[in-house]
């Protein structure tokens, strides 16, 4: 089944920008981005823009006819709307489905509310399988597919959302003993994934979840290397996941969801956990040809500001 029309939900941002980037740079789709009637964000040279509103089905579905795959990116306020979206995908003919699946399909923290916010994903995902069976029995073409990555790495040390800043700055704030291993892929690389899966691999992953890494890695190992590569020092505090959690809690309290929910990603990151060492990694990487990669090159090239 050739997929050609692209729409992409939350194009220009941090993780739909080098997904649009992939998909035109392959010169294998025509790309399209959804935005909202009000938005103002601006897309490269080649992408057309569909407006609609995320709580109307009859913008969306306007919006969406006529394209082959739909990929949703939208950040962790819009995402709400997804079950929307799939809905209005599936009526307007959409064939392919890729949900907001990108880091892991479950981070939850036991004591908080992530297992109320990962409900929502995974109620997604009951709903495009409700999609696929009702599909078959119409006797058309529809189908998703779920693209787990583990920390978006660039990105991460760009915005220091593993608590390691970069120079000038040159801190670290470390959780626990700071050994904790965990997956992460940069951002270049899970937008040429995405074009894997829509084009070679299109029917190998069709229905399923499928993880892929750059590497897994620790906080140490990313001090030791930038340290290495940098000739200085980082200066490092010490923190415990009790701590943060804590603080957590007292954003909460002050109507600060959002300061709390990142909190309890990282403390998912850097938990331990099987999901966040994504054990199906090596499976996935194989099967979309995603290459492993030095830790130390990449590593230089963010504090030198080059891209890759």
């Amino acid at each position: 089944m050739a997929l050609k029309n692209v729409i992409v939900a939350g194009a220009s941002g941090t993780i739909g920008s080098p997904i649009v980037a992939a998909l035109l740079s392959s010169g294998k789709f025509n790309v399209s981005a959804l935005s909202r009637p009000t938005s103002k964000a601006t897309f490269p040279a080649g992408v057309t823009i569909k407006r609609a509103d995320l709580t109307s089905r009859e913008s969306l579905v306007t919006a969406l006819s006529g394209q082959d795959v739909v990929i949703c990116t939208l950040n962790d306020e819009a995402a709400q709307h997804q079950g929307g979206l799939v809905e209005a995908a599936y009526e307007a003919g959409v064939k392919r489905y890729m949900p907001n699946e990108w880091a892991s399909h479950d981070m939850t923290i036991e004591g908080t509310p992530m297992e109320e916010a990962y409900e929502g994903k995974r109620a997604v995902v009951r709903l495009l399988n409700e999609k696929v069976e009702l599909a078959a029995k119409e006797g058309r073409e529809f189908s998703w597919t779920g693209l787990n990555t583990g920390v978006f790495f660039d990105w991460a040390l760009y915005a220091a959302f593993l608590d390691i800043t970069l120079p000038p700055t040159n801190s670290a704030k470390i959780w626990d003993s700071g050994n904790s291993k965990f997956a992460a892929t940069n951002l270049s690389t899970v937008g040429r994934a995405v074009v894997t899966i829509l084009t070679t691999a299109e029917e190998k992953t069709r229905n399923k979840q499928v993880e892929v890494e750059s590497f897994t890695t620790t906080q140490n190992e990313i001090v030791a290397i930038l340290e290495k590569v940098t000739g200085a020092k980082w200066n490092v505090e010490k923190t415990s996941s009790e701590q943060e959690l804590a603080a957590a809690e007292a954003n909460l309290e002050k109507g600060e969801f959002l300061e709390a929910y990142y909190i309890w990603v990282k403390a998912w990151i850097f938990s331990g956990k099987v999901g966040s060492k994504l054990v199906n990694a090596k499976d996935g990487n194989e099967l979309l040809s995603v290459e492993a990669e030095s830790l130390e090159d990449v590593i230089g090239k963010v504090v030198r500001g080059e891209s890759f």
